[in-house]
């Protein structure tokens, strides 16, 4: 099951650079997180967001164009995945 859910959340990153480009602007990303669902994974948190919600949990990623942030293509991400995919 939880090899199932990593293979899914790879191909997410693959179809998410068909869509969105070459390059995705990163805030930060988490290796080994455990903060954000059952199990370990790699947690992508992407920079800029248009809802605006009230109670947003990472309101520092809402800004479209942030310092110290970098740009991140989907097979650089992946990469980082495949590192800990044994974890998964």
């Amino acid at each position: 099951m939880v090899a199932k859910v990593a293979e899914i959340a790879i191909l997410t990153f693959v179809d998410l650079s068909s869509i969105c480009g070459s390059m995705l602007n990163i805030h930060s990303y988490e290796t080994f997180g455990t903060q954000d669902g059952p199990g370990i994974r790699l947690v992508i948190f992407l920079q800029g967001c248009n809802f605006r919600c009230a109670y947003c949990q990472n309101p520092d990623t809402i800004p479209l164009l942030e310092e110290g942030r970098s740009l991140m293509s989907a097979e650089e991400i992946l990469e980082l995945a495949l590192k800990q995919k044994e974890y998964f």
